[in-house]
This record gives C-alpha cells, structure tokens and sequence, in this order.
C-alpha cells in the first residue's frame, strides 16, 4: 500500500530508503549505482503525483525551532528543503529519457491532454502505453478522438501488475459517479412524470371548460 513515506508499488521500506541512500550518495557509492528502473520504482519522479518533501518530512522528521541537531536525527526546516532538492535532482537526473525508453515495465498514467481527467493506466514505452490505452478506452474520450488527444506521465516501473492495480483503484469513483448518475436519472424521470400528469391535468381541465 503506496503512502507518503514509501508511495512506491511492491518496495519494502527498506529497499525504498536504501535506494534513496544510494541516490544521495550520488558519485560516492561506486559499486552500487542506482538503475533506471530503481529510480522509476521510487515512485518519486517528477510527474508521479508523490511528493519527495513529503518523503523526507517523513522519514527525518523535522526538529523543533530551538531542538539541537543530532547525528540521523531530525533536520531542521532548511534541512528538509535542501535534501528535498537533492533527492529530486538526482532522481531526474537518473529518469531523464524515460520517454524514449524501450523499457515494458514502465507504467503510466494516461489522461486526456484538455481535461487532465485520468483515462487509464497502462504499462510499456510511452508510445505502446498510449496506443493501447486509446484502442481500448478511446471511446470513453468522444466519437472523434485520437491517441493524441492523450497524455502519458510516468509513475512507476511495476510493469503489468501494477497498472492492472492502479486501474482497479479507479473502480471505486466510477461506481460512486454511477451511483450518482443513477439518482439524477431516477429524480428527472420523476419531473418526466410529473410533467406528463400535468398535460393530462391541463387537458382534462381544457376540457371540462369548454363543455
């Protein structure tokens, strides 16, 4: 279960922070660099919808204005804002041209480029994710849509599994926007109704006048 101190899919805590570690100690760990897809995994990149602040504010913790700094203990308000930005460097620094990659475990949020309302998610590159995406779903976006009026932003690196899980979360508000599509249905068919006793009204009462 993705939260704020480890939004990723499928990552123990410590796996998580380990390949945190990892990406703060940048050109210092040497024999153990952070890959592609570690860094994907995190679920911390740029356009992943988590945010790294919150991560750090998380796993640090921030210490009091006069508390006194401690060796792994909680930093101060400038500290989180500095190890934030860091974080968020390194990351995108690892992600950059994830648009291009040939990698199929990718996972992407797919949504409609005017509305940004969340079509789908799919797995794969950019371009398979977004094709699939509109084979399937184009017709939820209008008789005349096109795959370009999607957009893919990255999320995680869970492959099939994962999308199929994000896409199961979305159930819940479909069923609640059924929900309330079915009572606005159920309270116009009742004006229908009423509308329909009020010709029968007029016309009888249109009728017993004349006579």
């Amino acid at each position: 279960m993705s939260s704020a101190r480890n939004p990723s899919f499928g990552l123990s805590d410590n796996t998580f922070d380990d390949i945190v570690d990892r990406l703060l100690l940048g050109k210092y760990e040497k024999y153990r660099k952070v890959s592609f897809i570690e860094a994907v995994s995190l679920g911390l990149h740029a356009g992943s919808g988590a945010s790294v602040m919150d991560y750090v504010s998380n796993r640090w913790g921030q210490r009091g204005r006069y508390a006194s700094a401690t060796k792994n203990g909680p930093l101060s308000k400038a500290g989180i804002t500095m190890r934030t930005n860091k974080l968020s460097e390194r990351i995108g620094r690892v992600v950059v041209g994830a648009e291009t990659s040939s990698e199929t475990s990718l996972v992407w949020k797919i949504q409609n480029r005017r509305t940004y309302s969340v079509v789908c998610f799919a797995n794969g590159t950019m371009g398979g994710a977004l094709a699939w995406s509109h084979a399937v779903f184009g017709w939820t976006q209008g008789p005349e849509s096109k795959v370009t009026d999607l957009t893919a932003y990255l999320v995680g690196a869970g492959g099939q599994n994962e999308a199929a899980a994000r896409n199961l979360t979305m159930v819940g508000g479909l069923q609640k926007s059924r929900e309330l599509l079915l009572g606005e249905l159920a309270r116009r068919q009742k004006i229908i109704e009423d509308m329909e006793l009020l010709i029968s009204t007029v016309i009888s009462a249109a009728a017993f006048t004349t006579a």
